[in-house]
């Protein structure tokens, strides 16, 4: 009988360990999962980080134009085209 119970006993912890070894693991493909997403938003803002700049001097450069000049590099309009530079900082604003 106390054989019985001991083997019982042994064959639950046994269970358990191997539930918990289940969720370790995934805590830990997760852990992973988050410092490459962490690793892949800093690479990203590095690639961008002076672009903020260049979006306002292309803003200034847009307004300079004349209608003319505007034509000859193929931009209909101008608000759309300063709408989307302005995006573009509104996007990179939200990462930092």
């Amino acid at each position: 009988m106390l054989v019985e119970a001991k083997r019982s006993i042994w064959n639950n912890i046994n269970a358990n360990i191997s539930e918990l070894w289940s969720l370790i693991q995934t805590i830990f493909q997760q852990e992973e999962l988050m410092q490459n997403v962490k690793a892949a938003v800093e690479q990203t803002k590095i690639k961008i980080e002076h672009r903020p700049t260049k979006a306002h001097i292309i803003i200034k450069m847009l307004n300079s134009k004349t209608k003319d000049e505007l034509e000859e590099l193929h931009i209909q309009d101008i608000t759309c085209t300063i709408m989307e530079v302005k995006r573009f900082l509104t996007k990179k604003n939200l990462m930092i």
